[in-house]
């Protein structure tokens, strides 16, 4: 299968979810519905559809926010499915905290319009 997200590859979502992840956590079927859902919620959050423009836009210090935003909420989800990979829980459940604290903080950012603005315009 063909990985179809377009805010991040999936090789950027594996390496979220650190050396532990599961097979089947990272099955690509798995990292496209993740993507799918991310790429929805952003396109929805600032009315912007970015699924479209992404490689138009054409400079990754823009577009980093987009794919730091689904690079980690890929790899939360990965990393919850199954942490039995990981060395311990703990650090399963401080990968899938890092995870997320980036992910509120760069949403945090991207609700702001002057963000929106900044992607738009490359």
């Amino acid at each position: 299968m063909a990985h179809t997200g377009i805010f991040a590859t999936s090789a950027q979502c594996k390496f979220k979810a650190g050396d532990g992840v599961s097979v089947n956590a990272s099955s690509e079927a798995n990292i496209n519905s993740l993507c799918i859902e991310i790429e929805g919620f952003v396109n929805a959050l600032t009315r912007t559809d970015f699924s479209t423009r992404f490689t138009t836009i054409g400079n990754p210090k823009v577009t980093g926010l987009l794919t730091e935003i689904e690079s980690n909420y890929c790899g939360y989800f990965m990393i919850a499915y199954d942490n039995s990979g990981y060395n311990s829980i703990r650090e399963a459940e401080n990968l899938m905290n890092t995870c997320w604290a980036r992910f509120i903080q760069c949403i945090g950012r991207l609700k702001s319009q002057d963000t929106v603005t900044f992607i738009n315009n490359g």
